[in-house]
């Protein structure tokens, strides 16, 4: 049987995605290469301040180290529940 293992990464972040296609448009005028994309909507909700605002919080709890390190998908549900329970 082989090991899996699972890193969760998490942030504070309340930031959800909102795609509009005004800032779908904004995004691509800032983002030229955005133009090129297929599906530049679907995507565009990544580029948005409050979505980048979270990557940043993300990369802040990397860079401190604040990651756990789970070896099963039941080890990462048993600390989930103890976080949300």
């Amino acid at each position: 049987m082989s090991e899996t293992t699972i890193q969760v990464y998490t942030s504070a972040s309340t930031a959800t995605p909102a795609p509009h296609t005004s800032q779908a448009r904004e995004l691509r005028d800032a983002f030229p290469w955005l133009a090129n994309s297929t599906s530049e909507a679907d995507q565009a909700w990544f580029w948005t301040p409050e979505w980048q605002e979270g990557e940043r919080e993300v990369d802040e709890h990397l860079a401190a180290g604040r990651t756990e390190r789970f070896d099963s998908v039941d080890e990462f549900l048993a600390a989930l529940d103890r976080e949300t329970g």
